[in-house]
């Protein structure tokens, strides 16, 4: 309108010489209609540039956000793989390429049960048809048929198609395979463990941490063999001080018509009845305390070892060869704990070992730190590398045709743990084994000299 409004202007009001010179009004017209075609043109040209601009930028961005997305997806650590309505692979990331063996170029494009005939009948034919009809997110497990391995499989629905997830658990069900045998053969274990209430006694409260671990149920059956236990052990200790007394009045009234051999067999056992009858006082105190922190005391392990030796003939020559490595430190433990642990050591040195061979053991000591490592180191079968952890489990056992429940070990670690130690082994298959367990060291009390002695005599008196 402006551009009209100045050319009629020019050709009405202004003077010829500062008129732009048309003949005639239709001159003007022409004009007025090129001048305003080409102020049109170059809008629409401008405004062309900015739509092209912008069209370009958002498809920038959505390169963008698609190259960040396909990056996110080849880190994750699960296979990952997009499939349409058609059952076509639209995208497979690395995880997943190497899972399926193939490459994403191989089956990008192609049907889902072309490439893998094998899922038909499958659980995860099934789930797959279930998310996609039925819309819903869905999650299992089960085997590829490729591989046969477990795997754990998310599928999530959309109006394109599937996204699924997917990793293989393999691992995780046979570890859960193994968990359920082993659950199996502990609930066969504790039938036999009924029998040996004796044994069951020295581990109350062992067995009541194990079964806390399992069911409530094993937890009520181990609470009635507790009050069995008990009842047995107090039951045993009237014939044994019965023994102590009768063996000191034989050997006290009729020592002149025993001879020698007959005098050491009666202290042999008048000492392995005292040495019962404090077992049995030591299994009591541990369970009364077995949830209190417990005082330790000095230990003389070589006098210890001593009782231990001579109350069983199995220890002894001709039946085994044991080389006691004396002085051996003193420890603070408890009595009764400690006699478990090294009756039970020294029993499966002399058992486990090849038919025909004469067990030699040998039990040393040396200091480490603020601790005393003792060794049982013997000829016997070994213990392969793999087990040397869990055959201090209870209830694990190398070979049954040994005998025994297969609980032993997990007594001499439970003991030793109690005296705040530790317990380990080193050994090669078929050529003997180092059983070792720490202990705090007993140190002396300081000895009082001079004015010091002078000073403790008179506060005593």
């Amino acid at each position: 309108m402006l551009v009209l409004g100045a050319l009629g202007a020019d050709y009405f009001f202004l003077p010829p010489r500062f008129a732009l010179g048309f003949s005639d009004f239709d001159q003007m017209i022409g004009f007025t209609f090129y001048i305003l075609n080409s102020l049109v043109i170059a809008g629409l040209g401008s405004t062309m540039r900015s739509v092209s601009l912008e069209a370009q930028s958002k498809s920038y961005e959505s390169e963008q956000a698609h190259l960040n997305l396909t990056r996110t997806l080849e880190r994750i650590t699960d296979c990952f793989c997009t499939l349409d309505r058609d059952w076509r692979y639209t995208y497979v990331n690395t995880h997943a390429e190497k899972y399926f063996g193939r490459s994403r170029e191989s089956i990008t494009g192609r049907v889902i049960w072309d490439v893998f005939p094998g899922l038909a009948a499958t659980v995860l034919e099934t789930e797959l048809h279930r998310a996609m009809g039925q819309q819903v997110p869905v999650h299992f497990e089960g085997v590829w048929p490729v591989t046969k391995r477990w795997v754990e499989v998310s599928v999530y629905p959309s109006t394109e198609g599937l996204s699924v997830y997917f990793r293989d658990v393999t691992e995780r069900k046979e570890a859960e395979h193994a968990l359920r045998d082993s659950e199996a053969r502990l609930r066969i274990n504790l039938a036999e463990t009924k029998r040996l209430e004796e044994l069951l006694r020295s581990q109350k409260k062992h067995l009541q941490n194990l079964v806390k671990e399992r069911t409530a149920e094993l937890e009520e059956t181990s609470a009635e063999i507790e009050a069995i236990s008990y009842t047995i052990v107090h039951d045993l200790r009237a014939p044994l001080r019965s023994m102590q007394a009768f063996g000191t009045m034989l050997t006290e009234e009729y020592h002149d018509k025993i001879d020698q051999t007959g005098q050491d067999y009666l202290r042999r056992i008048t000492e392995s009845a005292v040495r019962m009858d404090r077992l049995i006082e030591g299994v009591l105190t541990y369970g009364r305390v077995a949830h209190a922190e417990k005082t330790l005391v000095e230990v003389d392990v070589d006098e210890l070892l001593r009782s231990i030796l001579e109350s069983y003939p199995s220890f002894q020559r001709p039946n085994a060869e044991i080389d006691v490595r004396s002085p051996l430190p003193k420890v603070l433990g408890n009595a009764a704990l400690l006699t478990q642990c090294l009756s039970n050591l020294l029993g499966n040195a002399v058992k486990f070992v090849h038919a025909g061979v004469t067990p030699r053991i040998t039990i040393r000591a040396e200091k480490r730190d603020e601790m005393i490592r003792y060794w049982v180191e013997d000829n016997g079968i070994g213990v392969p590398k793999e087990a040397q952890e869990s055959i201090f489990r209870a209830f694990q056992q190398l070979d049954r045709s040994y005998g025994g429940t297969g609980i032993g070990l997990a007594i001499v670690r439970k003991a030793v743990e109690k005296m705040g130690g530790a317990v380990g082994v080193e050994s090669t298959l078929g050529l003997g084994s180092r059983f070792w367990f720490e202990l705090p060291e007993a140190k002396p009390e300081p000895q009082l000299i001079g004015r010091d002695m002078a000073t403790a005599i008179s506060h005593h008196a």
